[in-house]
């Protein structure tokens, strides 16, 4: 194919589009020779083939006659049969002429082959090489024909170019003659107004330097005096900042002081309250050790001594409460054995003027040993209960008995003796009276 060049477009000269069509006709032929080439060269091929093909068949039917006379040769030597039998002998005979037959009608027909398939194979050789010689010596002359064609018109065509290359070179130096004279002229106006706009750029450059050189000593003072005044106002707000936190601070210690000096005085008074309380214990328990005494050396005259017992003490399984328990055994022992007194029954029936308290009396006498209890545990305050107890106890007393006087209920015995004798309605009042004095111990 031939190599198309680069031709330089103008405005004279010839057609582009033609030379191009033309040049391309060209190729178009150059390259059907060269396919109709390659395809005879492919029929040579393919004959070629053929003919190794039939040199293959030739060199088979060669072995094959080789066998076929070392086989004959081999059978000359008829074999005699006569010691099989006659019959036997007859047949074997018979096969052997027929194989004989065989075998030399084999020979001639391999013969035949053969001279038929050296025949075919010389005339195909020779036709072979003959198509392939008129073929090669036709595709060779083709293309030299079509190569020397090309040549001559591409050299044509390169003599007409470098022609109209060289109309167009002149053609473009007298342009380029032209043109430059018309850039040196432009180049001059074109200084002239460049040395113009720079005088005029370079006036305007420097007003706008003297602008911004002003703005920006403008800019300078105003920062100054921001940063001024951003200084004043932090000097300022630390200042703020340092009498709030001492002003907290006082305040604070202000709190604090305040905060120790009333836990000092929740102490103190603490101190004191618990001084008066401990204070009231201690009279309360030498007062309640006083009534023990008392109790303890006026108990055996108060009680008769010919009194049975007809029923058992109630201890502390009567439901007189913890308080009631605990007066019974504290109790001084030094009374007499048979201390138990009869029931309410036998209580009523004595005489007023006997010298024995009362029924008010005995439950005064039992919330006086309630308040023992709670003066031990030190909870309740001195004379507090004793006073609701002897109200009690006197509301409980019966109709028709004199309420002894304050010296009488002084001396009134609180032992064990002094809680059998009281009636059922003061025993239970005692009782109410002793559970409100443990729940006040607790």
């Amino acid at each position: 194919m031939i190599d198309r060049p680069s031709f330089k477009l103008s405005r004279r000269g010839y057609e582009p589009a033609e030379v191009d069509e033309f040049i391309e006709a060209q190729n178009r032929t150059l390259t059907a020779a060269k396919k109709d080439a390659s395809e005879r060269s492919v029929e040579l091929t393919r004959l070629n083939a053929a003919l190794a093909d039939l040199r293959t068949q030739l060199s088979q039917q060669a072995r094959t006659m080789v066998e076929l006379k070392r086989s004959a040769s081999v059978a000359s030597a008829a074999p005699s049969y006569t010691d099989f039998g006659e019959r036997i002998g007859k047949m074997l005979a018979l096969a052997e002429t027929e194989a004989a037959e065989l075998r030399s009608k084999a020979q001639a027909d391999a013969d035949a082959l053969r001279e038929r398939a050296t025949k075919a194979a010389t005339e195909l050789k020779a036709s072979t090489t003959a198509y392939a010689a008129e073929a090669r010596a036709r595709a060779d002359e083709d293309a030299a024909r079509i190569i020397a064609q090309a040549q001559r018109e591409a050299q044509q065509v390169v003599v007409e170019a470098q022609g109209v290359a060289a109309a167009h070179r002149q053609e473009a130096a007298a342009e380029y003659e032209a043109q430059r004279a018309k850039a040196s002229s432009a180049t001059a106006e074109l200084e002239t107004s460049l040395a113009e706009r720079r005088e005029r750029a370079a006036q305007e450059f420097a007003a706008r330097r003297e602008t911004e050189e002003a703005a920006l000593i403008e800019i300078a003072e105003r920062a100054k005096q921001l940063a001024a005044r951003s200084e004043h106002e932090t000097t300022e707000a630390r200042h703020r900042a340092k009498a709030l936190l001492e002003k907290a601070q006082a305040e604070a210690d202000e709190i604090v002081s305040e905060a120790r000096d009333h836990a000092s005085r929740v102490r103190e008074e603490s101190d004191r309250e618990l001084a008066a309380a401990m204070a009231q214990r201690d009279s309360i328990s030498a007062q309640l050790t006083n009534l023990r005494q008392m109790l303890a050396s006026l108990g055996t005259g108060i009680v008769p001594e010919e009194t049975p017992a007809p029923q058992q003490q109630r201890g502390s399984g009567a439901p007189g409460g913890p308080a009631q328990g605990q007066q019974a055994r504290q109790a001084p022992q030094g009374g007499r054995p048979g201390a138990a007194q009869p029931a309410s029954g036998q209580e009523g029936a004595r005489p007023q003027g006997s010298g024995q308290p009362g029924p008010g009396q005995q439950a005064s006498g039992q919330q006086g040993s309630g308040q023992q209890g709670s003066g031990q545990q030190g909870s309740t305050p001195q004379g507090s209960r004793p006073q609701r107890a002897g109200q009690d106890g006197g509301g409980a007393q019966p109709a028709g008995q004199q309420r002894p006087g304050p010296a009488a209920a002084e001396e009134k015995p609180a032992g064990k003796g002094g809680q059998q004798e009281q009636p059922q309605q003061g025993e239970g009042k005692a009782r109410q009276t002793g559970s409100k004095a443990s729940a006040n111990q607790r």
